[in-house]
């Protein structure tokens, strides 16, 4: 074996090994059942729907899983990661079938190891694509070993795989370097057939995650070394591009129109992007999520990204500024921190995309060499023990700041993660702002069964979320007292559940008796007025609540 052959041999045992031990076996050997999880059940409505309900129409699945779009609603998650997924789902249904081997639910066992397979064998042909393109474009095996190990093992990718196989961004970080390949193939030696499997590739890109169409200025930097080709646009080509290309678009429209009768719909309605206020910074490097933080060794794509520049700066512009779009896209989604996950996900689409810059930097002179090496190494290291740790409930990077990180930073107890409290959601999508509704600080003075209320004012009525933000005084008469107390939020308002909001008070065990100041964020169901907002503490008797300081805002 080459070091780069070797490289994903590693890379795919450690995938394989943490599928097994976190997706299949887990604790109680039953891990299996939560394999298909978080928005990837909404990727996956699109296969189960039609062999299990025999229909495709909006009247099945959990409710947040659709949006409503012309006659009727449709599945809110694009079709690119089902397709990719139906092989092996197909054979799981048949299996079922021929064999009434569990519930005809579409989630007994042989559909989940379905969705873990897909998962994996979608890491291993991104990791296949991305080293021929390496190797093509120069690099050598321990240059492109090190940059497949680098993320493969140092960025959220491995988690993707393992913990969230259901999801599409691993699927889509081989649609992507697939696309890269055969782009590179194409104008090696252009034929109508190579062609049109770059148009199925760019397709298959689109209709996974639309935003990393931005890739395609990656396209003339992974045609380094080659020559242009003699005609290259010719019409035979072209047209098997677009035929192609249009074939895998047509998919997506087709059953949006099957849903509601509607070719073209906007899925996400309700959720859309702050062009004119990104998060970059948070999104970079904040202790939520943030891209640097959590994944250190694509500081490497700093230094290998100017090495890029100066030795080939006109096929480095349009590379560079795919970068730099897709990280001022992604960080203008309302939803900065993208939820549940280690990380910002939406970077491991372009993950053979950043290996391009990684692998660069092994070119640079022995000395500065060495020097990286060893960083990334420790990166990809810490990168391996913090994905251990966020599988196993002790990292939470959704829901968690500098504080909070402290307590967890290198601790190896299970389900450390539920010792912390509070809750600190990010603003709803409101692209014209928020109003104030409601502005109170008041001493804790609740009625007589333990709540203190608010009415909302009239004019208050709004669409969308409304939000809320909560500060807590408490004081530790005893030392610790706090560390068990609870804060329960509820309302007369229809769309509020039944069992309201709940959430630690401490943000992380005090064990001193201290005064300490808690700030709170939370989604708010649409106020009317004269609606209330109660809320009431649980908390024991050495621990005292001395004020509150509660604003309600809802969207222009």
């Amino acid at each position: 074996m080459s070091w780069s052959e070797r490289a994903i041999v590693v890379v795919m045992t450690i995938a394989v090994l943490g599928s097994l031990r976190y997706r299949v076996v887990g604790d109680n050997g039953r891990a299996w059942q939560s394999a298909i999880n978080n928005d990837g059940k909404g990727y996956y409505e699109h296969l189960r729907a039609p062999l299990v309900e025999g229909r495709l129409d909006g009247e099945h699945g959990e409710p947040w899983m659709f949006a409503r779009a012309g006659e009727g609603k449709v599945i809110k998650y694009f079709a690119g990661t089902a397709l990719l997924q139906s092989p092996y789902v197909l054979a799981a249904h048949a299996y079922t079938v021929l064999f009434s081997r569990g519930p005809q639910d579409g989630y007994s066992l042989q559909y989940h190891l379905a969705i873990i397979c897909s998962a994996l064998v979608s890491l291993c042909l991104g990791l296949i694509f991305t080293r021929r393109l390496l190797l093509a474009m120069g690099h050598g095996e321990v240059a492109a070993a090190f940059a497949l190990v680098a993320i493969g093992l140092g960025t959220g990718l491995l988690v993707q795989a393992v913990v969230h196989p259901g999801m599409s961004h691993v699927h889509s970080f081989a649609a992507v370097a697939a696309l890269l390949w055969t782009s590179r193939r194409a104008w090696e030696q252009p034929s109508w057939s190579r062609y049109a499997i770059v148009g199925a590739a760019l397709g298959l890109v689109i209709i996974l995650r639309p935003v990393d169409l931005l890739v395609v200025g990656a396209l003339p930097l992974a045609t380094l070394g080659l020559a242009r080709p003699s005609h290259l646009l010719r019409l035979q080509n072209l047209i098997a591009f677009a035929l192609a290309l249009g074939a895998l678009l047509m998919v997506q429209s087709t059953l949006w129109y099957i849903q509601c009768g509607e070719w073209l719909i906007r899925p996400y309605a309700g959720e859309g992007f702050h062009w004119d206020r990104p998060a970059i910074m948070q999104h970079l490097f904040s202790a939520r999520n943030g891209l640097l933080f959590y994944w250190p060794v694509l500081l490497l794509v700093i230094p290998g990204a100017w090495m890029i520049i100066r030795r080939h700066p006109v096929r480095a512009f349009p590379f560079i500024m795919c970068l730099l779009g897709f990280a001022y896209v992604t960080s203008a989604w309302w939803n900065w921190s993208y939820g549940d996950s280690f990380g910002q996900r939406p970077y491991v689409d372009v993950m053979a995309l950043l290996a391009l810059p990684i692998a660069a930097v092994m070119g640079a002179g022995r000395a500065w060499r060495t020097v990286l090496l060893v960083v990334g190494t420790l990166a990809i290291l810490l990168n391996l023990f913090q994905s251990w740790q966020y599988a196993n409930w002790v990292l939470v990077p959704a829901r968690i700041d500098l504080v909070r990180y402290g307590h967890v930073f290198l601790r190896t107890d299970a389900g450390r993660a539920r010792e912390l409290g509070g809750l600190q959601e990010l603003p709803p999508y409101a692209p014209q702002g928020m109003v104030t509704v409601l502005d109170v600080t008041t001493q804790w003075q609740p009625d007589a069964d333990g709540h203190m209320v608010w009415v909302m004012p009239h004019g208050t009525q709004a669409p969308g979320l409304w939000f809320l933000e909560l500060d807590i005084r408490r004081t530790n008469l005893l030392p610790g007292a706090a560390h068990d107390a609870s804060v329960h939020l509820s309302g007369s308002s229809t769309g509020w559940s039944r069992a309201g909001i709940r959430f630690g008070l401490d943000h992380v065990p005090d064990p001193g008796a201290t005064s300490m100041r808690w700030n709170n964020s939370a989604h708010l169901p649409p106020q009317q007025a004269g609606d209330t907002l109660r809320l009431h503490v649980d908390h024991a008797a050495g621990c005292r609540i001395d004020a509150l300081e509660v604003r309600v805002f809802a969207p222009r």
